[in-house]
């Protein structure tokens, strides 16, 4: 576990950088000093981000693609539910684990990492939505092959392999950034429930076990998601 000094953790801390290089350190200032500003700043800049992109076509790739409005009407509520209402059930959900599990963070620790955690977030979003302005097919599937099934037997449409370079670019930049982010969320979270980074990880993946089980009746409710969501593969094959 790391051990920091109470000198520099009393020392003034510029969140907006010291988060991206030193989330250890910046949560353990947080937790003594008590600060919440920046995270309406940082919820605004999210919701502006989302809405451009929304606006432009990004993030709406799936609802252009249903056939019928009821269908279309169903992907919008779940893409709102995932957007809005489960980042907020999730940190619920993770201070009432840290409550059970004898942490030492409030309710509004556990908020404010949550929500400087997307730091990284937002700026693949930015990113994203300038090279989709630039014409980069970066929302196209990594590889171009369709994957079906015949007679018991999965077929691979063209037999041959072919990737798409803008795709495959930006699933790899956007893999960086998600990680910058789980890893923000990770230290920090250790940090203000006063826990080695290892046991944050497990709290943090009962948090998300509970989460997604929590989000199982709505997806057979609204079918707003595939197979590939479930394992994790969109974006990155098509099924025929």
């Amino acid at each position: 576990m790391c051990i920091i000094a109470i000198s520099d953790i009393d020392a003034p801390v510029n969140p907006w950088v010291s988060v991206w290089f030193q989330p250890q350190k910046t949560a353990l200032w947080v937790k003594s000093t008590q600060p919440f500003y920046g995270v309406i700043v940082v919820l605004c800049l999210y919701a502006l981000i989302s809405f451009i992109s929304a606006r432009v076509g990004a993030g709406l790739e799936v609802e252009a693609s249903q056939s019928t409005e009821a269908l279309s009407g169903k992907h919008r509520l779940g893409k709102l539910i995932d957007t809005w209402l489960m980042p907020v059930m999730f940190s619920g959900v993770l201070y009432l684990v840290g409550r059970y599990l004898k942490g030492q963070a409030t309710f509004k620790n556990i908020a404010w990492v949550l929500v400087w955690s997307q730091l990284p977030v937002i700026l693949m979003l930015t990113i994203a939505l300038v090279l989709q302005m630039a014409g980069f097919e970066i929302y196209e599937p990594v590889f171009n092959n369709k994957i079906s099934s015949a007679n018991g037997q999965v077929l691979i449409e063209p037999p041959q392999l072919q990737v798409n370079a803008h795709g495959l670019w930006y699933f790899m930049l956007s893999t960086l950034f998600l990680l910058w982010s789980f890893q923000i969320l990770l230290s920090g979270t250790a940090a203000i429930q006063g826990i080695t980074v290892k046991q944050a990880l497990w709290w943090l993946t009962l948090a998300m076990i509970i989460l997604m089980v929590v989000r199982l009746p709505v997806t057979l409710a609204l079918g707003d998601r595939d197979i590939l969501d479930v394992f994790g593969l969109k974006g990155i094959v098509e099924l025929g």
